[in-house]
């Protein structure tokens, strides 16, 4: 059995006692992991998402997964849409993030490269209603909210009161930081986030 910072591996190669850290969509999912498989999460850190999905964000979403890939002649293109999503993300840390969400695409009728990303964009068009505010009291294990100050996805007293429905909730708002504080503001993240999974027992 090996065991680190609180994540223990037992000899048949399962998890258990994990620091599970999740972003954007992925945090309603780790909600339900969490409140229902209490012995295999240690600790929990929920990134920039409001425990009920907002109807216009999912209407937005939704409207995406109808829409076909979007085609990028060159990086740079595809670095330059993205910009809107990361404000204050630096130039080098931007790029690697877009490029390793990228694939080759062959375009018919012509030769030149092109890219699009990587994940199904179909999919959003099934995105579900999610509502896990009762779940988020289900939650035994200490749990840290994270949000980019600068969001237009989440609202603070929302934060707020997610956090006061959490057993045990920690709230950290990330400065100079939109819906992707781990890209815009890594310090100010790594400052909220490592102290966090890394102090105590878990």
């Amino acid at each position: 059995m090996a065991s680190t910072q609180g994540t223990v591996i037992t000899t048949e190669g399962k998890v258990s006692r994990a620091i599970l850290v999740a972003h954007s969509m992925s945090v309603y999912h780790s909600i339900r992991y969490c409140a229902d498989n209490p012995d295999h999460v240690a600790k929990l850190v929920l990134i920039d998402i409001e425990a009920r999905c907002r109807p216009e964000h999912r209407d937005l979403l939704r409207a995406a997964g109808r829409k076909p890939h979007p085609i990028f002649a060159s990086l740079d293109e595809a670095i330059a849409r993205e910009r809107r999503s990361a404000p204050f993300a630096s130039a080098e840390a931007l790029a690697n993030f877009v490029e390793s969400n990228l694939t080759d695409v062959k375009v018919e009728g012509d030769t030149r490269p092109s890219l699009t990303y990587r994940f199904d964009r179909a999919t959003l068009a099934q995105f579900d209603d999610y509502d896990e505010w009762t779940n988020l009291g289900r939650i035994r294990c200490p749990a840290l909210l994270v949000y980019g100050e600068e969001s237009q996805l989440v609202r603070p007293e929302v934060m707020q009161a997610m956090k006061e429905g959490l057993i045990a909730g920690h709230l950290a708002g990330v400065p100079r930081a939109g819906h992707f504080p781990m890209l815009d503001n890594p310090n100010g993240f790594a400052e909220a986030v490592v102290g966090f999974c890394t102090n105590g027992s878990a």
